[in-house]
């Protein structure tokens, strides 16, 4: 039995196509750096590509989805009888996913703003992974970019949009609900409108999907080809010579100064919960930066043994 005909026992055909993608992922790793087949990988072998992936992905979901790809590979070698014993059986991670709020961490307004106006640099070595480009690409990917900016979108919710969800006339958007965001209708800067006029109607790939963001094969752009759009920018935030940055720039990242920036600026805090798409003030109230800058100042002030 081939290893997608396991799959598809068991899974839909969206989740055997990621798992098969996620696991390709794995093969190509393995071939480079184990002295072995991957079929015959050891436990060090898997926990050194964990290492590998907390180097690459900054999202611990991320990292949770490729180790069960990896899982349902070595169940398929068991389930053949290729081999007797799973590897990473056992392995848990315990990565969080809400890693508390840190402010030197989030970016200005400013740095957004700069963000949006700058070009993509071209640092990804497999230009194979790269979301296609021209002038449908160069549309697209500034788009992703405002939506994160000006909605504060996700980027699940970025590859749920249709084209339905568009309204030009009224220059709004409809964010669709997920399983932790709630829907909600927002305004589109008059940029946006011209920006999605411009691939809806010019440069927008013909396809059958209803889906308004177009990615390889004209199908639609799934959360990683958003992922390594991103990534094309952060060289904006590594300063030159370093061999990390000082700051990720993530879809979770921009996110997170969005909301913290409407903080500061004294958006009140339940119109800040709604524009967010947050089911809860608690979740919005976190972001509110503390006042570790007030106190500074007040210490370089008053401390007596200044």
């Amino acid at each position: 039995m081939e290893l997608g005909q396991y799959l598809q026992q068991k899974y839909t055909s969206q989740t055997v196509d990621r798992y098969l993608r996620d696991i390709g992922f794995y093969t190509a790793y393995g071939n480079q750096a184990f002295n072995k087949p991957i079929e015959q990988a050891s436990y060090q072998d898997i926990m050194e590509f964990i290492g590998q992936l907390r180097k690459q992905y900054s999202n611990p979901q991320t990292i949770h989805r490729i180790l069960q790809g990896v899982k349902k590979y070595y169940n398929w070698l068991q389930h053949t009888g290729q081999r007797k014993d799973h590897p990473c059986k056992s392995i848990r991670l315990k990565d969080s996913s809400t890693k508390g709020l840190q402010p030197q961490d989030l970016f200005s307004e400013k740095e957004l703003e700069m963000l949006l106006n700058s070009k993509p640099g071209h640092r990804h070595t497999d230009r194979k992974q790269d979301p296609p480009g021209g002038r449908a690409g160069k549309t697209r990917n500034k788009l992703i970019l405002t939506f994160m900016v000006y909605q504060g979108m996700t980027r699940t919710e970025i590859s749920h949009l249709e084209i339905k969800d568009i309204n030009l006339e009224k220059g709004e958007i409809h964010i669709r609900p997920t399983k932790i965001l709630n829907g909600r209708t927002l305004p589109l800067k008059a940029s946006q409108v011209h920006l999605l006029y411009e691939y809806l109607y010019k440069s927008r790939p013909k396809s059958d999907t209803l889906k308004l963001l177009i990615g390889q094969r004209n199908a639609p752009l799934t959360q990683d080809a958003i992922t390594r759009i991103i990534m094309l920018y952060q060289y904006l935030f590594t300063p030159e010579g370093a061999q990390v940055p000082d700051r990720k720039l993530t879809a979770t990242t921009i996110r997170m100064s969005v909301c913290a920036n409407l903080l500061k600026t004294g958006k009140d805090l339940r119109v800040v919960q709604v524009y967010m798409g947050h089911k809860y003030p608690s979740s919005t109230e976190r972001y509110k930066q503390n006042r570790t800058e007030e106190l500074k100042k007040a210490i370089k002030k008053y401390h007596p043994l200044q």
